[in-house]
């Protein structure tokens, strides 16, 4: 059967809910997934193909409507990974309604490249390769227009958030090619490690380009990035995808990433992801963050959270505050004195000398108590 038409079978399944209503949930989301009626027609239709992430958005969709208007469907009709399967046995068996390759013409969206800029520039020969590339994987020509771009002294941003839209697939691609075209600086191995904020060509290309992938990928397709990157041997880029998982997601998203790295066999994966969240998120949307994990009954994964945010003083302070002023249950500053480093709780202490000290008081009694 073909994946349009199985879809159409849920969406039947589900209650058929308007197009209009399908958009609306598609939408909530995130914006990076977003969908209009037109193209969610063209996709249950199978008038054009539809990506991974866009089959996973209807799915969640469809079972979101189903389950508001109380229609039940079985676990396996809903499951992503089932789904998963599907869509890529879709492709092998080159339905008319998946692309025959994930090689060309295989971008989520058709947005054009925004070559104006070039064309102000007079950089004909970047436009030329632009032009002559459309069929091909983005990653053989993507790195060499940058490359043109950076030597300008123009800014990539506008290619590199187009090129998030690609597929996981060509996504680890264009990683590979841009980590080769722009390897990270060759440091002594007695000099500090390179800061993300480093201004290098390795950072304003293959960094921002991982956060913009985990901006449109993250919430859906982290274990397929994730993997392939360890399969590639740039597992040291994991990091920062990770991060910008972390950074941009609403609480849903993250629980969902979360849920798929541990179903896909990478616990550690999603270990790191929680704890990037107490340590990069603005001190109210941790605690934001961690309420939601708490909410739906998750308080491993909301310990992991809090017990990242107490890794950094600074850090610390303002969310203890914030718990205290906001009168959040106490297991929150108890969690988040879990993740003082071990050694470091009679200087956290001291640095409370603010008229907080019951908390110093009971920074320095977690010195000698469990989990160290």
């Amino acid at each position: 059967m073909a994946l349009a038409s199985e879809l159409r079978d849920l969406r039947d399944r589900a209650g058929r809910p308007s197009y209009r209503e399908i958009e609306r949930l598609i939408a909530r989301q995130g914006r990076d997934h977003a969908m209009g009626r037109s193209t969610i027609q063209e996709k249950l239709s199978g008038k054009s193909s539809a990506s991974l992430v866009q089959v996973l958005s209807l799915v969640e969709a469809l079972a979101e409507h189903a389950r508001r208007v109380e229609i039940p469907l079985t676990p396996l009709e809903v499951d992503k990974s089932v789904w998963r399967e599907r869509y890529m046995k879709s492709i092998k068996t080159g339905k008319p309604d998946a692309p025959a390759t994930v090689t060309t013409e295989s971008s989520i969206d058709s947005t054009p490249w925004n070559i104006e800029p070039l064309r102000q520039a007079q950089m004909y020969d970047l436009i030329e390769v632009i032009e002559s590339s459309r069929t091909l994987p983005v990653a053989s020509w993507l790195p060499q227009v940058i490359k043109g771009i950076l030597l300008a002294g123009m800014s990539c941003f506008d290619f590199l958030k187009r090129a998030a839209r690609e597929n996981p697939q060509q996504v680890l691609q264009i990683v590979v090619a841009l980590h080769y075209t722009f390897p990270p600086e060759e440091r002594d191995r007695w000099d500090p490690p390179p800061r993300p904020w480093d201004v290098t060509d390795h950072n304003r290309t293959v960094g921002v380009y991982l956060a913009q992938a985990a901006r449109v990928h993250g919430a859906i397709a982290s274990p397929a990035i994730v993997a392939g990157m360890h399969r590639a041997g740039l597992g040291t880029l994991i990091e920062t995808y990770l991060n910008g998982v972390a950074k941009v997601h609403p609480a849903p998203n993250i629980a969902r990433a979360v849920a798929h790295l541990r179903f896909t066999t990478l616990p550690n994966e999603a270990d790191q992801l929680l704890e990037y969240v107490g340590t990069g998120r603005q001190f109210e949307e941790v605690i934001r963050i961690a309420q939601y994990f708490t909410d739906h009954e998750q308080p491993t994964d909301r310990t992991k959270i809090l017990k990242g945010a107490g890794k950094d003083w600074h850090r610390f302070k303002n969310i203890a505050r914030l718990i205290q002023e906001n009168e959040i249950e106490d297991v929150f500053l108890k969690e988040l004195i879990w993740g003082i480093p071990y050694g470091e709780h009679l200087e956290f202490a001291e640095k409370m000398g603010d008229g907080n000290e019951e908390l110093a008081e009971r920074i320095r009694r977690a010195a000698d108590e469990p989990p160290f």
